[in-house]
């Protein structure tokens, strides 16, 4: 593991002793609907998005169509499903960025 990363973050001088204001920071620290203390990259509960991956790489390699050498460039926009188009789950954000930003996106 390179990095590990946690947020939201809290004020690290609550837990100083000698802070006059300590007693009302860790209250407000403890109280905080966000839960700044939970170590969300050990001890969060996410979907298992990456793991799903694994299965559908091996979906379409049993279907012959796909190799171990295939290479698929994944896009803002998917049309391999006849009759239909799905999105990326950036592509409105991507959308909205694309007037703002100059790359352009």
């Amino acid at each position: 593991m390179l990095a590990m990363v946690s947020s939201p973050g809290f004020n690290p001088n609550a837990f100083e002793p000698i802070n006059i204001n300590s007693d009302r920071l860790l209250s407000e620290i403890n109280n905080d609907a966000d839960r700044p203390l939970v170590n969300r990259a050990t001890q969060g509960q996410y979907p298992l998005g990456s793991v799903f991956k694994l299965v559908t790489m091996a979906a379409a390699l049993d279907t012959g169509v796909y190799t171990p050498e295939t290479t698929y460039q994944c896009g803002y926009t998917f049309e391999e499903l006849e009759g239909a188009t799905l999105y990326d789950w950036t592509y409105d954000t991507t959308r909205a960025m694309a007037g703002r930003s100059p790359a352009g996106y």
